[in-house]
Parts: C-alpha cells; structure tokens; sequence
C-alpha cells in the first residue's frame, strides 16, 4: 500500500530521459512488490481447488443418498426379525452341532483294528 502511495506522489514532468529512467525505476520496485510471492497460491487457483472439492462433496453427498435406503432396509431386516423365526434357526443350528459332535466321537473312538 505504502508503494502505491510512493508511486502516487512521484511526478515525472517532462519528456526526458531522465524522468523516463525514474519512472520505471519506481514502477519495477512497485511492481514487484505488489506482485504474488513466491509459493503463494493465485486467486484462480484456489477458486479451481475450492470448486473441485465442492464437485467432489455433491458427488459423495448423492452416493451416499442413493445407498441410504439399501442400508436401510438391510438394517430392518435384521433388526425386525420374528423371536419364532430366531428361535427355529437356533434350534436347527443346535441339531448340526450336535450331529457334527457325535460324528466326531464315533471317528476318535475308531480305530484300524474296530474299522477291520
């Protein structure tokens, strides 16, 4: 701010050379100063990454919208589940392992001489 005010005040009267050699002498200090640094981003830039992580929010947002009701109805068809229908599949769950169990006696009990 204080250069713009510098170059403000400056007066370059005449066409000489001069006034010419001191007008862009203070305009190239002016310049540069008022010029992005270095590793600073520019405005565009960040207006592009701000856009693109937008695009990619709307994006997320309806996937995640489109698969709500899947889950939805994944989580009521478990969590609405009859006690009969939990207590018939316990109960064939408990016949296989009890099946399962007395198979693995009868094979421990086996032995070459019993299987002959």
């Amino acid at each position: 701010m204080q250069n713009t005010a510098v170059f403000a005040a400056a007066s370059f009267a005449g066409e000489d050379d001069i006034s010419r050699e001191r007008y862009y002498a203070l305009a190239g200090r002016v310049g540069a100063s008022m010029d992005i640094p270095a590793g600073m981003q520019k405005i565009e830039a960040i207006q592009t990454e701000i856009a693109g992580a937008n695009l990619s929010a709307k994006a997320a947002k309806d996937r995640l919208t489109q698969r709500a009701p899947v889950l939805q109805n994944m989580i009521d068809s478990v969590e609405n589940v009859s006690d009969e229908e939990i207590s018939v599949k316990l109960l064939a769950l408990n016949t296989r392992m009890q099946a399962s169990l007395q198979v693995t006696a009868m094979l421990s009990q086996l032995s070459l001489t019993k299987y002959i």
